[in-house]
Formats: structure tokens, C-alpha cells, sequence
């Protein structure tokens, strides 16, 4: 315990064996006095206070120095371990103390068979510590749990299986509250390019500890939800992107950097998604350079191909519209080199024009024999055939030869342009080659070949875009259904229909079933929040596109059901004459949902009467709430909760027992409607101060106003209740357990939802406050209250004699269910 715990100890340190020897002396010192060596004040408390051990009598000075320094608070003043002390204590050994050697050898034993259970609870006040400081550090809204995520991972991780599982059932639903917020936070960061990575980090480091929380399943679905409206609202602005840019090809101030931010935007969320690959946008490129390029403005056209090259890489569209401008490019070069070449200074001697030609010759035979051809030797041999033909003149033999070899060479280059695609490029070349030579070998063929990929080209082109616009609509559709956006979804569908057809494959199966599946879902999600009629218009809407959905049509029967039992119980209301008819049956979810259980047939002339709710089916079902039951007082407020259970051992009735303690809210009722007492108060906490009499009319009261038998249980009745069988033992009660000086639990009464159920579904059977039961004339409380100690919180703790009442003492009932 904390007050024979050492300083080391207390401060959380690694265990040592000088922790032992001072717990140790701290007996031995007490045996001997009659008193703790600190006033029973812990090591930690001591030292802040600077106690001191008062002097030892009736030892020598050798024992008494060893004990004083077996008691030293600082672990390094202490022995280091019990051989040390034992050396010490004995030093000067004499037969007048060898009783003290005795006594010191069998604390040594006692201390070594209770070690265990002192470290245990030593621990057990080390986890509560850390569960206490993780439930009162966390703050709202803000919490950083990837931080707080790390904290309890670093104090769980060194525990046993059995330790880390105590430790987070207790901390659960805080960590599970900074998990969702933390989460929820990162995804409204717009400007966090890692939010989505960011949110499912938090959730996996969450999931490690709870893997089967159903609120972090829910979690996954929320991410995934946020992502695909995200995804959505992307593509909604890129396709208005599209619109704007059709015409303007990014020459507005902005357009340019709204593309740049929203392609970036979509690769955050994901790099694979099909928006990055539109050939939409593509066509638009590709449209804007042409366009440029024929209006001769060049820049421009390299602008939009920068542009196209940053999303598109490697393309072969691009690479015949860089090859496109290129061309315009050589053209106004060649043009601006034979400029120049013209205005040089004139020859002035035949020797030097001679010389001059020869010069121009042998370069232009250098050209011809290199092998391929690029852009540099093709303007070059260009500037040189025009200028050599103005010298030489078109009847020289030497440069009608030249010309064959060049229109050769350009044709060869053509086809091998041709081969890769590049038909922009390939053409350019075949012109060249005819502008040397029409005559050349080939030229024809290659002519008509080419003509007839450029018309290939073309009808793929328009092809292209009518793809690429169906492509769109599809990306749309998959991103509006998983956002379950169904108004915009169905419109995209209506629109692909048109353009492809009904029969389509893609309409018929794919589009059919994920626009259905979508319907599904929210119908789904709606029936689960109880919305039957916005259920059934959602199916209904989905079953007009894909009316064979199997999800849909078995979904339907089930919202029908419950409409129709709604209907059932509101007609029972009225013929009852408890409610006014409520002509709006969308929204009788709400009045309707309370009566389900008491709908009964209703057959012509006969007469309807209200079925017992709480039926012997229920029995043994309390923990889950579709088997829990009530009555309604004056079929209008909700009476106490209540569990059917199993009839005691040889008896064959079953009966039903509030789940709670009769709290103050609901007493308080039958204080205003009678006025037999002066209870007033909204709080969950049980009741108590009250006498037997006043719980017996409370029972009487409920009796009468909800016309079902009620009553204080019996012993056999209460037992058989709260212990449910041999093999349960109650967890997390609320009595007293006390750490020294530190009170763990027990400090007050708790609301009466508090705590764990049993097997049945009862709440603090055990502890909070003892409860009234009646056998005979004898009125009796069992099961402890919470100023108890935890051993003594069972159900044979009993005490007689309380019908005068007392703060620690209420009640539940009992009903008798009719089978």
C-alpha cells in the first residue's frame, strides 16, 4: 500500500529490491514501536515534509543504524539489497537480540508471500492514475490525438494482455470522443493536401486498440463519405472549367492556376483518379494550339503545351502538336537565315565566288551523308539548297542530282515518321521531299498512304471526343453515386442514356446497378434512422431504374412492414381514444414506433385490447435493448425500463424487473400527480431517503395508472435477478475501494445508468445504494451501498429494519408479466 510504498515506487520507477527492504523495515520499525516510522504519511509526502524516524529503543547501535538506513526515503541512502542489511544489522551479534533476527527472518517470509499482492495493488493505482489523467486531459474541440494516441500507446505497450485490456476498457470512450473530433478537424483543413492520409492514420492507430468498434467502423464510412464529396465537388468544378476554357483556351488571368490547383487538389486525394486522364481536357489543348498556331502565334501555342506537358506526360498527341510547332518554328528560322544570307555583302571577284561556291557545295554533301535527319541539319540543307539554287541556277546538273538524293532522304524520313505515329511530322517531310522532286521513286505511294492515316486520324479524332465527353459523364456518374448525390447522379444516367442508348451494355448493367446501388444505400441509411416514408420514396425511385434490385425489393417489404405496423398501432391509439388521429403517416414514425409491440390482430367485431409488451419471450434478453420493455403511464409517459428474466429456480413464473433503480425524475412524478410527498427533481440519480410505505404506494400508484401489477420484489425474487446464475461475477460496481490514502471508488451515489449490466440487463444490482425487498411482513435492503467496502458488496449483504428509510437506501419493482 502507498504507505509502505518507497519514494522509487511512487514516482513510477523500475521495481528494486531496496523498494522491499524499505517496505520491510517500515514493519519491522512498527513491530517494534507500535507505530509507522512516517506517521503512516507516503514516502513522497514524507520527503516534501522532511520527516524524520524517531529514536529506536532496545536495539544496539548497529541494528538500529541499519533499519534507520533501510527506512532512508532516497533510494540511494538504502541498503542495495537485504544481504547488505543483514550484514549490517548483525555486526555486533549478541544472544540478548537474536529474538529480533527471528522476528526480522519471518517478516522476510511474510513479506515475500504478500509481495505479490502488494504490486498488484501498486499497479492497480498506477492505472488508475493514467486512466484519470487521460479522461480529464482531454479537452473539446480541439484535442491532438494523434498525440494523445502516442500517450496511450507508450504506457500500454510494456502491460500484460490482461493489464492493456483493463486499461482500455476504461479509457474507451474518451479515446473513442478525441478520435472522432481530431478526425473531423483534419478533414475540414482544406488547404492539407494529406488530410485523407492524416484522418486514416488516426483511425488504423485507433482500430489497434478497439478492432471491433462498431463508431470506428462508422468513422471509415465518414472518411469515405467526406472523400467522395470532395471528389464530387472537384469534378463539378473541373467539368465548369471545361466549359469556360473551351473557348478562351486559358488566356484569362487565372484559368490557367484554377487547373493547376484543382489537378493538384484531385492527386491529394487520389493520384489514380480518372479526371487526371480526361481526354476532355486534351481535346481542349490540343484545339487551343492548333487554333494558335494557325493565327501564327506561336508563343501561345508553346504556352498551351507547357501547360498540357505538366498533366500529360509522354503523350502522342502532344508530341505531333510539339512536332506541329516545331515546324512553324523552322519555317520562320529558315526564312529569317536565307534573309540574312541575302543582305551579306556582295562577291566582288569570280575567284572569291568560285571559292565561295565550292565552300557551300561541300557542306551541303557533309549534310547529305549524315544520317538521321534533325532539325539543325534540316535547316541548314534548307537555307543551303536555296541559296545554292539562286547561285547555280535550275538547269545544273550537279543540284538536280542533289535534289533526287534530298527528296530521297526526306522521304525515307517521312515513312519513318509515319511509322511512329507522328503524322504531323511525316507529312512535313513528304512536302519537302516533293517540293525536290515530284519524280522520286515512292512518293506517290507514300502520298496516298499517308492521306489515308491522316482521314483515319480525323474520324478518329471526332471519335475521340464524343468518347471523351461520354467519358466525363461516366467519371460524373461514379462520382456523384459514391457521394450519394442521387438528383445529380440520375440526371448524368438520363443524359448517357441518350447518347448511347438503352440497349447499351454500359446503361443496362454497370450504370443500372451502381445508380441502383446508390438509391440502396441512403434508403438504407434511412430506414436505420427509423424515416420509413423517405426510405420507401428512395426505393421506390431506384426500383423505377433498376426494378430487379434484390437489395431494393427486400429492403421495400421491410419499410412496408414497419409503415404498416406504425399504421396498426396508430389506429389502436385512437380507437383507445389516447391519441387524436394524425392524418400525416410520414411522420407517425415517432408515435408509432413506442406501440409496435403492443399492435395486436384486429379482426372485424372483435375487440382490441393492448398485448403485454413485456413478454416471457424476452427472458434472459435484457442486455439488448430491442428486448427491453415498458408501459405507459396514463398511455402517455414513459414508465421505468424493465427486463423480463427467467422464473426462479422451481417456480414457472416469469416476471419483469426495472432495469435501473427507481430514480428521482420518476418518483418526483408520482409526488406531482398525488401529492403524497414533496420529491422534485429531474436527476437519474436512485432515490433514497424515502420509507417502505412510500415505495409501496409508488408501486400501488404505477399499478394503477399503466393497469399492470407492480411491487416490491421479494429476497428470491431480487436475488435470482441481480446474480442471474453461479458463474457471474459483477463487474465495476460502485462501492468503496480505497488505495492508503487515495479513495478509487465509492465517493458518492452515481446515476443509475452508470456502470456495467448483468448477464440480464439489470444496472447496479450491486453497490450505488442497497435496495428494499419485502418477504412477508419483514422488510429488508440488500446488496451494499456505496460506502461499503468491495468485499462486502454482495447480495447477502443485508440489513433489517430500514422501513423508516435512509439516504443510503432505494428500491426497484417487479411486474408480473401475463404470458
Amino acid at each position: 500500500t502507498p504507505t509502505y510504498a518507497s519514494l522509487a515506487m511512487l514516482e513510477g520507477r523500475a521495481p528494486a529490491e531496496s523498494d522491499d527492504l524499505y517496505a520491510i523495515c517500515c514493519v519491522f520499525y512498527e513491530l517494534l514501536t507500535g507505530k509507522h516510522p512516517y506517521n503512516r504519511v507516503p514516502a513522497d509526502k514524507a520527503a516534501e515534509q522532511n520527516l524524520s524516524v524517531k529514536k529506536l529503543i532496545g536495539l544496539n547501535k548497529y541494528q538500529a543504524s541499519a533499519i534507520y538506513k533501510g527506512l532512508a526515503l532516497k533510494e540511494e541512502d538504502r541498503f542495495n539489497n537485504v544481504e547488505a542489511f543483514l550484514t549490517a544489522f548483525n555486526y555486533k551479534k549478541t544472544n540478548k537480540n537474536i529474538w529480533l533476527i527471528s522476528v526480522f527472518v519471518l517478516l522476510l517470509i511474510v513479506t515475500a508471500f504478500f509481495y505479490p499482492q502488494i504490486v498488484n495493488y501498486y499497479q492497480q493505482y498506477q492505472h488508475q492514475k493514467f486512466i484519470d489523467s487521460i479522461n480529464t486531459e482531454y479537452v473539446s474541440p480541439s484535442p491532438d490525438s494523434e498525440a494523445y494516441l502516442d500517450t496511450v500507446t507508450a504506457y500500454i505497450t510494456p502491460l500484460d494482455i490482461e493489464s492493456r485490456n483493463y486499461v482500455l476498457v476504461k479509457i474507451k470512450s474518451t479515446v473513442l470522443d478525441a478520435v472522432k473530433q481530431q478526425i473531423q478537424t483534419v478533414l475540414e483543413r482544406d488547404e492539407d493536401k494529406r488530410r485523407y492520409q492524416k484522418a486514416e492514420q488516426i483511425l488504423n492507430k485507433a482500430k489497434s486498440y478497439y478492432p471491433d468498434s462498431a463508431s470506428l467502423d462508422k468513422l471509415d464510412e465518414y472518411i469515405e463519405t467526406h472523400r467522395y464529396k470532395q471528389l464530387n465537388r472537384l469534378n463539378n468544378q473541373f467539368n465548369d472549367l471545361l466549359e469556360i476554357v473551351r473557348y478562351s483556351f486559358f488566356s484569362e488571368p487565372g484559368e490557367a492556376d484554377q487547373l493547376n490547383q484543382l489537378i493538384n487538389a484531385i492527386k491529394a486525394i487520389d493520384a489514380e483518379h480518372s479526371l487526371l486522364k480526361d481526354e476532355r481536357l486534351l481535346l481542349i489543348f490540343q484545339e487551343g494550339i492548333n487554333y494558335s498556331l494557325n493565327n501564327r502565334q506561336i508563343k501561345e501555342a508553346d504556352r498551351l503545351l507547357y501547360l498540357a506537358e505538366s498533366i500529360y506526360s509522354d503523350n502522342l498527341v502532344l508530341k505531333n502538336l510539339k512536332d506541329k510547332i516545331k515546324l512553324q518554328k523552322n519555317k520562320l528560322a529558315s526564312l529569317d537565315q536565307v534573309k540574312s544570307s541575302q543582305n551579306n555583302s556582295p562577291i566582288n571577284n569570280t575567284s572569291e565566288y568560285s571559292e565561295k561556291l565550292s565552300d557551300q557545295k561541300a557542306q551541303l554533301e557533309a549534310l547529305l551523308s549524315k544520317q538521321p535527319i534533325t532539325d539543325e541539319t534540316d535547316l541548314q540543307m534548307t537555307v543551303l539548297m536555296k541559296t545554292l539554287s539562286e547561285r547555280l541556277g535550275k538547269r545544273s546538273q550537279w543540284l538536280s542530282e542533289k535534289k533526287q538524293t534530298l527528296a530521297r532522304l526526306y522521304l525515307d524520313h517521312s515513312i519513318a515518321m509515319r511509322e511512329q505515329g507522328r503524322l504531323i511530322e511525316s507529312r512535313r517531310y513528304l512536302e519537302a521531299a516533293r517540293q525536290y522532286s515530284a519524280a522520286v521513286y515512292g512518293l506517290d505511294d507514300e502520298n496516298s498512304i499517308l492521306t489515308a492515316l491522316e482521314n483515319i486520324e480525323q474520324v478518329k479524332q471526332k471519335a475521340k471526343q464524343r468518347l471523351a465527353g461520354i467519358n466525363g459523364l461516366k467519371t460524373s456518374l461514379i462520382s456523384q453515386t459514391k457521394a450519394r448525390q442521387l438528383d445529380d447522379a440520375k440526371r448524368t444516367y438520363m443524359t448517357l442514356q441518350r447518347q448511347l442508348g438503352r440497349s447499351d451494355p454500359y446503361i443496362s448493367g454497370t450504370a443500372k446497378e451502381m445508380l441502383a446501388d446508390a438509391y440502396f444505400q441512403k434508403a438504407q441509411y434511412e430506414y436505420r434512422k427509423k424515416h420509413y416514408s423517405s426510405s420507401r420514396q428512395l426505393i421506390q425511385q431506384g426500383l423505377e431504374i433498376a426494378h430487379q434490385h434484390s437489395g431494393l425489393r427486400s429492403l421495400f417489404k421491410k419499410v412496408n412492414h414497419q409503415i404498416s405496423l406504425i399504421e396498426k398501432a396508430s389506429l389502436i391509439e385512437q380507437k383507445s381514444g389516447l391519441t387524436k388521429p394524425n392524418k400525416d403517416t410520414k411522420n407517425q414514425s415517432t408515435n408509432g414506433q413506442n406501440l409496435l409491440t403492443n399492435t395486436a390482430s384486429v379482426k372485424q367485431g372483435q375487440t382490441i385490447t393492448a398485448r403485454d409488451n413485456c413478454r416471457s419471450r424476452l427472458a434472459g434478453y435484457g442486455k439488448r435493448k430491442r428486448a427491453q420493455c415498458y408501459d405507459k403511464i396514463n398511455g402517455k409517459q414513459k414508465a421505468p425500463v424493465l427486463v423480463v428474466v427467467p422464473p426462479v429456480p422451481d417456480t414457472s413464473s416469469f416476471y419483469a424487473i426495472t432495469r435501473y433503480e427507481i430514480t428521482q425524475s420518476e418518483f418526483s412524478l408520482f409526488c406531482q400527480q398525488t401529492g403524497a410527498c414533496s420529491v422534485k427533481s429531474k436527476s437519474r440519480l436512485p432515490v433514497t431517503g424515502i420509507t417502505y410505505k412510500q415505495a409501496e404506494q409508488y408501486a400501488q400508484w404505477l399499478s394503477r395508472v399503466t393497469q399492470q401489477q407492480y411491487s416490491l420484489p421479494s429476497s428470491s425474487e431480487w436475488v435470482h435477478a441481480v446474480k442471474t446464475d453461479k458463474s457471474y461475477k459483477p463487474v465495476d460496481v460502485n462501492c468503496r475501494i480505497q488505495f492508503g490514502s487515495k479513495l478509487l471508488k465509492g465517493r458518492n451515489i452515481m446515476a443509475v445508468n452508470t456502470g456495467e449490466s448483468n448477464p440480464w440487463g439489470l444496472l447496479n444490482g450491486i453497490g450505488n445504494v442497497r435496495e428494499m425487498v419485502k418477504d412477508g411482513e419483514k422488510i429488508s435492503a440488500r446488496g451494499g451501498a456505496y460506502t461499503d467496502l468491495l468485499k462486502d458488496c454482495t447480495t447477502d449483504n443485508t440489513v433489517s429494519n430500514i422501513s423508516h428509510g435512509d439516504d443510503l437506501t432505494g428500491f426497484r419493482l417487479v411486474r408480473k408479466v401475463n404470458t
